[in-house]
Parts: structure tokens; sequence; C-alpha cells
């Protein structure tokens, strides 16, 4: 999968995801099939808006663990690192905050993506987790399939 973020960001720090394999980092032309983006909720300041060749599909997550996540990823700055639960007491205004604050970004970009005019795939990143192999079959008929 490719991404519009660049390996390296503006601040100096690297995107992260390349470090774990995901070569398609900072790549948003031709040489990828998928492009992982997270337009329009996060588009500025490093996209320049929606790079869709000609269907998407949309990972849809629980939103309590989208939050959740969302949360740990911006207090570690990491993938791959999860705050133990006594930090969650000790930061409980700023996770309030951060709720505060996110559910109407995601629920604006979920109503963004269901009311599009173009071909959109939703999937549930649960189901993956859970049974890869026939949405994997989806996805690719998806993708094939001309119409």
């Amino acid at each position: 999968t490719g991404t519009p973020l660049p390996r390296v960001l503006p601040n100096g720090e690297r995107n992260g995801l390349a470090d774990f394999g995901f070569e398609g980092e900072g790549i948003s032309d031709g040489r990828v099939w998928i492009s992982k983006i997270h337009f329009p909720e996060r588009a500025k300041p490093f996209s320049k808006g929606p790079i869709f060749r000609h269907k998407v599909i949309q990972v849809v997550r629980n939103p309590l663990d989208v939050l959740d996540s969302f949360f740990n990823w911006m207090v570690t700055g990491t993938h791959d690192r999860s705050l133990e639960e006594s930090e969650y007491t000790r930061l409980a205004d700023l996770f309030e905050e951060h709720i505060r604050e996110e559910v109407p970004v995601w629920k604006k970009y979920i109503k963004y993506w269901v009311e599009r005019d173009f071909p959109v795939l939703f999937v549930k990143y649960e189901d993956l987790k859970v049974d890869f192999q026939p949405l994997a079959y989806e996805i690719m008929q998806y993708l094939l399939n001309n119409t």
C-alpha cells in the first residue's frame, strides 16, 4: 500500500509505518494499487487532497477502539506501544478532552464516506482480524470488477 504522507515529516520525524515494512509509505503514484489515507479527517497539512484512482475501500473500526488507539498513538508517538492501564488514571483529563474533540471528527469522517457518489466498499476492521480470507476475496473481486 502507498500513502501520500512523506517518509520524513516536515518536523524531521520519520513516518513510523515505513519502519514496519510498509514500503509504500510516501508513495501515492501509479506504483501502488492501494493508497492508505486518512482523508478527509487528517488531510492537512501533509496531504494535497484525495488521490483516488478508481475505487475506495473504507476500513471502518469500532469507534471506541479508534479513539483509544489514536490516543495511544498521540501519547506514545508510536504505532507499536500502548499506555499502561495506570496511565489512563493519570491522564484522565487529557483522555476526556481527546474524546470530546475526536468524536465529532470521527462522525464527520464516516458521514463523508457514506455520502460519496463513487464506489466505496466498506469493510469492518474487526472482521478482517477474525476471518481474513473471505474478505480478501471480496476485496479482490471489488478491485478487479470494472463496474
